[in-house]
């Protein structure tokens, strides 16, 4: 990485972050679009289509990780690059395992409790 310049790598770090972040909002919507799925199909939702729906959401899910973990990876290597040129403040490290932590802790409880509402509405046989 030393043939790139301090500035294409600041701006390399924050594309990256904002990938991170799109990915984020695509699992969220898709969350969301799954239970409005669920709740506006009512009792029209069997219980057939409604495992499919958990399969399709899972599905989703699966893929969000597979991207956020491979953008995760490039935007790691991008910050400790960053970190040894001593271009990002001790704010900006300190914070990331934070916003890291938060962010893990909303997927996981968002997707448990995405599949508990999908499997618990009440489903027509």
């Amino acid at each position: 990485m030393d043939s790139i310049s301090n500035a294409e790598l600041v701006e390399l770090f924050f594309a990256a972050q904002e990938l991170l972040d799109a990915q984020f909002q695509y699992w969220l919507s898709a969350s969301i679009a799954a239970i409005v799925a669920s709740f506006v199909a009512g009792e029209r939702l069997t219980r057939k289509m409604g495992y499919i729906l958990v399969v399709l959401y899972l599905g989703a899910t699966m893929l969000f990780c597979l991207r956020y973990f491979a953008v995760a990876g490039t935007l790691s290597l991008y910050g400790a690059e960053a970190a040894a040129r001593e271009l990002v403040g001790e704010v900006g490290r300190e914070l990331t395992p934070l916003m890291r932590a938060i962010r893990v802790m909303l997927f996981v409880t968002g997707m448990i409790t995405t599949i508990w509402f999908l499997l618990t509405r009440k489903l027509r046989e």
